[in-house]
């Protein structure tokens, strides 16, 4: 891998014969119509479910016949709380992705590409791109996220882009969630003019005009003949469809053991001109090389304008991943939160609007009359069931001479059925997906706090299907993420790293090296709710961490995951850290007293050794001499033989 300087994003490769492009039109052709059979369905419930969630739940027709009968068609948006709801969850519970190493001796950079991707991920904002996508996916079914290199002077970021999913289109074929077996992919781009001309500098292709050579100054309207499929979703007639394809090919590809120089041998893909290469090499030294063939796969990317391929070129994988909803294993296609609430929304709405015109007109019940009781029956029909109208009946229908000749409408009672069936009603959007009232803050009534926390969970046992997918998404583009740092970020790039509450730069360039890792996904640390939980949690233990001695390094760690602002938990980890320096200081300033010290304590125990064992010396020689005193008293020694006996 080389870091000396990032590749042009766009880069022509080998299909550039006209048979090449004929055989590749031809199979855009035939993936086209795929595409139409699998998405035109799918595509079409997507708009009613953002119409949903916007507030645009009548139809034309259905606003047409409600109006013409003087009712209101009224909108109690009950859904949109719900996506709301779940959607909040998310952002305040966000996920970072981690990467671990396989190999040992890669522990030590593991966290400069962790805190790596973090810096890029915020430098595009890119959670909140990810939480755009998530709710799409719990709209309708589907989120995609785009990453994209975005060059700028010698500058060069990775970018991240929620892609509206009515523009995207995945293989045709593929099955698993976030559509990870996909084989390719589809995406329309609308571009106005000006865009359409950056686009046409870009790829070097002058000759795509796009103006009328009779009149000058007058653009052509240029739309791809496909859009009249999609309801003008993809733009209006003064813009230009440009479609994008993503696509990868099995190729061959040699496994080559090579030698390495401490005795042991690395396999390594290599293609045609590498593995000659290696051969000659290796015959120079005098080495066989063993070798096996296989076939990896290669991503290329091409943009289609007007029915021609503009472009093509090689890429290192897909540049657009997706996040799933529920699986709709029938159509093969996933659905959100929105498809089940529709039904419930739509009853909602015209019960309430039935109930708005009952309320506001006061309708009447049916009546029976004799035939010749009224003048003008027509009339009678129209105005009876109008509480503010005058209903005419003939002399002598209302009362007899004597009594009264004007007698007012009785109003009917409104229903008392209608109570409980609003109530039902209102109930039914949220059941239907599972969502409860402690989800959304709407509890009217007093519980437990564990009570309530154990709802929410098993109401987010419910929703796991969506938040699994978030999961699979962030490794996957993790991975991605990983991949583009190495081709495409600068060898001098600096990235901060905190290690023990330090914070120091280092070159990403030295942490690329390692080539295989893990990808984890993790709670961020941020989010309010699993911080919430870190402290409910050590709350309790406080007393016993009080005591236990723990260093200051893990009250700096632990600061950070303390309710607190963040600035000041970076305050008190900070704090924790001078103090930490400020005693390794005095440790290390005092060393050399604690050394002297330590000697003459040294000698000082030697020196009352050396006297107690002198002491004990004096003390056995005592005794000694004290048993002989003693031995001699008992038992008296006999006299020497004198000469004078003798």
């Amino acid at each position: 891998m080389s870091n000396e300087a990032a590749p042009d994003p766009i880069v022509e490769t080998g299909i550039a014969t006209d048979l090449e492009r004929e055989n590749l039109q031809q199979k855009f052709e035939r993936w086209e119509k795929a595409l139409v059979l699998r998405w035109s369905g799918w595509q079409e419930e997507a708009r009613l479910d953002f119409d949903f969630a916007a507030g645009r739940q009548w139809s034309e027709d259905e606003m047409l016949r409600i109006e013409d009968n003087g009712r209101i068609p009224v909108v109690f948006n009950l859904a949109a709380p719900t996506i709301d709801a779940v959607s909040g969850a998310e952002i305040q519970n966000r996920q970072q992705t981690q990467y671990f190493p396989r190999e040992v001796g890669d522990t030590g950079v593991s966290d400069a590409l962790s805190q790596g991707a973090e810096y890029l991920t915020d430098e595009s904002n890119g959670d909140q791109e990810d939480s755009e996508a998530f709710r799409d996916v719990l709209i309708c079914g589907l989120g995609v996220v785009h990453y994209v290199p975005e060059t700028e002077g010698d500058q060069v970021r990775i970018m991240k882009e929620a892609v509206d999913p009515l523009r995207v289109r995945f293989d045709a074929s593929s099955k698993r969630a976030c559509y990870e077996d996909a084989r390719y992919l589809c995406v329309d781009h609308p571009m106005s003019w000006d865009d359409f001309e950056d686009f046409r500098d870009e790829i070097g292709r002058p000759d795509l005009e796009g103006y009328d050579n009779g009149v000058a100054g007058k653009r052509v309207t240029i739309v791809d003949p496909r859009v009249r499929y999609t309801n003008g979703m993809l733009g209006s007639d003064d813009e230009v469809v440009v479609r994008e394809w993503e696509w990868w090919e099995k190729e061959p590809v040699r496994l080559v053991a090579i030698p390495q120089e401490d005795g042991t041998t690395s396999l390594q893909k290599l293609d045609d001109e590498q593995f000659k290469l290696a051969q000659q090499l290796a015959e120079q030294a005098g080495i066989t090389l063993k070798h096996g063939e296989t076939t990896q796969k290669v991503y290329y990317r091409a943009w289609e304008c007007m029915g021609e391929i503009v472009k093509t070129e090689k890429i290192s994988a897909f540049t657009y991943k997706a996040i799933t909803g529920k699986r709709d294993r029938r159509k093969q296609t996933f659905y959100g939160l929105m498809r089940p609430m529709r039904d419930p929304q739509r009853f909602t709405n015209k019960l309430y609007s039935e109930i708005m015109h009952i309320v506001g007109t006061n309708a009447k019940g049916g009546v029976m009359a004799e035939e010749g009781a009224v003048d003008d029956v027509r009339q009678f029909e129209e105005s009876w069931a109008q509480s503010d109208a005058i209903t005419w009946v003939k002399n002598g229908a209302l009362a007899n001479q004597s009594g009264p000749r004007i007698t007012p409408k009785v109003p009917p009672p409104v229903p008392q059925a209608l109570f409980p069936m609003m109530e039902f009603a209102k109930s039914m959007v949220r059941e239907c997906t599972g969502v409860n009232e402690e989800i959304l803050g709407l509890v009217a009534r007093e519980q437990a706090g564990v009570l309530e926390h154990q709802r929410k969970q098993a109401a987010y046992g419910i929703l796991s299907p969506f938040f699994d997918a978030l999961r699979r998404y962030r490794r996957d583009s993790g991975r991605l993420l990983l991949l583009m740092m190495r081709e495409y970020l600068p060898a001098d790039k600096l990235i901060r790293v905190v290690d023990a509450g330090t914070a120091k730069y280092v070159p990403l360039a030295e942490t690329l090296e390692a080539q295989e890792y893990d990808v984890i996904v993790d709670e961020a640390p941020s989010g309010p709710n699993q911080k919430a939980r870190v402290m409910a949690v050590i709350t309790p233990m406080m007393p016993w961490l009080a005591e236990a001695g723990l260093d200051d390094e893990f009250w700096s760690k632990f600061a950070q995951y303390t309710d607190l602002p963040a600035a000041v938990a970076n305050e008190i980890a900070e704090a924790f850290k001078r103090k930490a320096e400020a005693q390794a200081a005095e440790a290390e300033a005092a060393k050399p007293m604690q050394e002297l010290q330590q000697r003459g304590m040294m000698a000082e125990v030697a020196k009352t050794e050396s006297e107690a064992r002198k002491n004990d010396a004096s003390a056995e020689d005592y005794q000694a001499k004290a048993m002989a005193s003693v031995v001699n008293a008992v038992n008296p020694p006999e006299p020497e033989p004198s000469n004078l006996d003798e």
